[in-house]
């Protein structure tokens, strides 16, 4: 059995590694936030292709996911009989559209994205670090790779593309509705 790990929104490969290096067995970081797939993670059926391409079917498959991966993690569990263990962390079977519609939640999100910029890639990580209940240097990192310096502004801005954030979103609603077999 392999083990693979989708993470929550804005996630990177640094964020899980603690809870990585915690578990007895090797997990594979599969990175669903990487911009360069903002053109192509536009639908349910990219995301199953996303996911063909990132796994090895041949072997039965561990998936753990947090937050919106959790979200994404039920859905692709419900279509492939390979995945045989799915731990959910902080996500999984909810339907976002009791807790505010799609534009709402698109809104928020941009407005988050845009409103958390930085004059120094140290105040970015200091306030990453407060919000924190622990701290390690894989945080760290993780909050270091999560910023991009804008040259024009002169600030640093979370580097997650908004596109991709916006295809996301819309896709873990599609999901959902997908899934509406589970409620009988």
């Amino acid at each position: 059995m392999k083990a693979y790990f989708i993470g929550g929104l804005g996630c990177n490969c640094y964020y899980p590694q603690d809870f990585f290096n915690a578990l007895s067995f090797p997990v594979t970081y599969l990175d669903i936030y990487d911009s360069r797939l903002e053109e192509q993670l536009i639908s349910l059926e990219a995301l199953k292709d996303w996911f063909m391409a990132q796994v090895d079917m041949d072997d039965d498959i561990l998936l753990i996911a947090h937050s919106l991966g959790a979200d994404l993690a039920v859905y692709l569990t419900s279509i492939y009989d390979k995945i045989t263990h799915l731990v959910l962390l902080d996500g999984g079977y909810i339907n976002m559209d009791k807790i505010c519609p799609l534009n709402v939640e698109i809104e928020d999100s941009l407005n988050y994205l845009q409103t958390n910029v930085y004059e120094s890639l140290k105040k970015a990580v200091i306030t990453e670090k407060q919000s924190s209940a622990v701290w390690s240097e894989n945080l760290e990192r993780a909050a270091k790779e999560s910023f991009a310096f804008d040259k024009v502004q002169k600030h640093w801005y979370l580097s997650l593309s908004e596109k991709l954030m916006i295809h996301l979103l819309t896709i873990r609603r599609q999901a959902f509705r997908d899934l509406s077999f589970l409620k009988r």
